[in-house]
């Protein structure tokens, strides 16, 4: 099981949707220095639906093909990307979908003009 949470930068100019094992906590400042970007919040409803088409609840690497203009930026965590396995919902959170880890990392993201960091939370 994942958790994906979307977050923006002080001024909501950047966003960023972290990949994470749900047992995990996250802790925004400690991703705040690894990064380079200073105060990490969630970002709004509103824009989670603008950049991912999703509300929140349902926030997914799926959503990542509503973002056209490359404005999110995707971090997975080390213990996500190595798993064999990958699930997470297609944009609402009552179905779920699986795929090989390596198929979402070097198929669909760069197919939708993506990438993500891999780094450990």
């Amino acid at each position: 099981i994942r958790k994906s949470i979307f977050l923006c930068n002080k001024k909501k100019t950047s966003f960023f949707l972290i990949v994470m094992p749900a047992e995990k906590s996250l802790d925004t400042a400690a991703l705040s220095n690894k990064i380079g970007v200073p105060h990490l919040s969630f970002a709004s409803a509103e824009h989670m639906q603008e950049h991912l088409g999703a509300l929140p609840g349902s926030a997914s690497v799926m959503g990542l093909i509503n973002d056209e203009d490359d404005y999110v930026q995707l971090i997975i965590d080390k213990e996500v990307a190595d798993e064999e396995w990958f699930g997470c919902n297609p944009g609402i959170n009552t179905a779920h979908l699986k795929m090989k880890t390596s198929d979402l990392i070097n198929k669909f993201l760069p197919k939708i003009n993506h990438r993500a960091k891999i780094m450990a939370l």
